[in-house]
């Protein structure tokens, strides 16, 4: 190994050096990201990032690959969830993400966590490979949806606002919510979204709720037991006209068949992909 290549945590990593590393290791991504600073600070921070247990690739001191590990507990395990794996183009090919992560694992055995987790879209063959190489095993299918809802919706609708906690407590989706879009990250920043309930006109019994973001119109949390998708739907057009929601368990299926047939936009799919450290 290149004596003035390193691998060491990235505590104390400027988060501008960071961000940089991170969007210059995605360009010509599958889908385009951000560029805004501001952005991936409060993204890293609502997930949890703990640079304490992430990773880099340092060439002297120029950091030119990453780990970005976030750190949770969920139904009694202590999970570390990878937000973000990337190599600047000229150190790729040479195995980096392995090194990183072969390094983390026993860094984060010792910090009790039990379960190690990432996202990677189903196009990206290459990462996937990868993943699967340093253990990882694909769990589940998560489907994304961005684009304008129907115009035409139910009229006899009413929304009636309700704090973020009593919507997320509420929350009982087919699998749990993704990583972003689970109760812990929400209640990082619970002063950014907004909670409601949903209701026919005269009914005493709310045919749902969801969780949105709304300056993103995010929508990160939404139930409708009845599956009264329509319903649910029309509320949230009361508020903006166009949604994005990631990451939507393929196991909902009334869910998803409900945005095919209403037009929304499939725009990608991800894999979830686990792996035991215990």
């Amino acid at each position: 190994m290149d004596p003035t290549m390193k691998i060491r945590s990235l505590a104390g990593v400027h988060i501008t050096d960071l961000v940089d590393c991170f969007l210059r290791s995605f360009e010509g991504y599958f889908v385009p990201l951000p560029k805004e600073m501001s952005y991936w600070q409060r993204r890293f921070a609502d997930a949890g990032a703990d640079y304490d247990l992430s990773f880099g690739v340092f060439d002297g001191e120029q950091l030119v690959g990453f780990v970005i590990h976030c750190i949770g507990e969920e139904a009694g395990r202590t999970v570390a969830y990878n937000t973000g794996t990337g190599v600047l183009p000229g150190y790729r090919g040479q195995r980096w993400v392995d090194e990183m992560v072969r390094v983390a694992i026993p860094i984060l055995r010792d910090a009790q966590v039990t379960t190690y987790r990432l996202e990677v879209i189903d196009q990206n063959a290459r990462a996937i490979r990868v993943y699967e190489r340093i253990g990882l095993q694909i769990k589940r299918r998560l489907k994304c949806y961005h684009g304008p809802l129907p115009e035409k919706m139910p009229s006899d609708i009413v929304l009636e606002e309700r704090p973020v906690t009593w919507a997320i407590d509420s929350s009982r989706s087919v699998g749990p919510y993704a990583w972003d879009m689970s109760d812990h990250t929400i209640g990082r920043a619970v002063d950014r979204y907004h909670g409601y309930a949903v209701y026919r006109n005269g009914s005493a019994s709310p045919v749902g709720h969801f969780v949105i973001e709304l300056e993103r119109a995010h929508v990160v949390q939404l139930e409708a037991p009845t599956s009264d998708w329509a319903g649910l739907f029309a509320g949230i057009r009361q508020l903006v006209p166009s949604v994005k929601i990631n990451n939507i368990d393929a196991g909902r299926t009334d869910l998803l068949q409900w945005l095919d047939q209403a037009g929304v936009p499939h725009v990608i799919d991800q894999f979830e992909m686990e792996m035991a450290l215990s």
